[in-house]
C-alpha cells in the first residue's frame, strides 16, 4: 500500500489537476483516509475527494474515536512548552509549503525526514508521555487500517505530519501478516 500526503493545496487549481493525475496513474482500488494525530481531522473528506477524482474509486474514511479525543489536562510548564512547539510544527509546515513544488516533492523523503526529526525533538522536549500519546493514536489508526486488509492497490491518504510514521510502520505491518 502506498502512503500519500494530501495537502490542502490539492483542492484548488493546477494542484487539483496534478493530484487527480497522480491518483489516476496509481490506479488504486481503494483510498483509505486516516485522520491526522496533530490536527485531529481528516486531510480531506470523501465528498471533496470524489469531486477531485472524477472517477469511481472506493473511499474509506477512518473515523476518529471521539471518546479518545478529549483534551488532557497538562501542567503549566508543559502547556507553555506545547505552545512553543506548535510554533515549531508551523515552521516545519511553512518550510514544506515553500519547498512544495509538486505532489512528488511533498511526498518525498525530505518531507518525511523533516517530520521525523520534528517529532523526535517534540518527544525530547515534552517527554515520553507526550510521544507515547502520538504513538498510541497512530497505532489505533493502524489497527483499524489492518482490519480493512489493505492490498498493493490501495492508497493511504494522510497528513504531512503523519505520513512518515505510516511509511515506517505499514511495511512492517504487511511483512508480519
Amino acid at each position: 500500500m502506498d502512503v500519500v500526503i494530501f495537502n490542502e493545496s490539492f483542492l484548488y487549481g493546477d494542484k487539483k489537476e496534478e493530484f487527480r493525475q497522480f491518483i489516476r496513474e496509481k490506479n488504486p482500488e481503494r483510498i483509505i483516509i486516516v485522520p491526522g494525530t496533530v490536527r485531529k481531522e481528516l486531510p480531506v473528506t470523501s465528498e471533496n475527494l470524489e469531486g477531485i477524482l472524477e472517477k469511481s474509486i472506493k473511499l474509506v474514511e477512518i473515523k476518529k474515536n471521539s471518546a479518545d479525543e478529549k483534551e488532557e489536562e497538562i501542567d503549566v510548564e508543559s502547556a507553555i512548552k506545547s505552545k512553543v512547539l506548535e510554533l515549531g510544527i508551523q515552521s516545519v509546515r511553512d518550510y514544506v509549503s515553500d519547498y512544495l513544488l509538486d505532489i512528488d516533492s511533498l511526498n518525498s523523503e525530505i518531507t518525511y525526514t523533516l517530520y521525523r526529526a520534528y517529532f523526535k525533538f517534540y518527544g525530547a522536549a515534552l517527554g515520553k508521555e507526550y510521544s507515547e500519546k502520538f504513538e498510541k493514536k497512530r497505532n489505533e489508526y493502524l489497527s483499524r487500517i489492518r482490519e480493512l486488509k489493505p492490498g498493493k492497490m490501495d492508497i493511504l491518504l494522510t497528513s504531512e505530519e503523519d505520513a512518515y510514521w505510516y511509511i515506517d510502520h505499514i511495511n512492517s505491518a504487511e511483512e508480519n501478516q
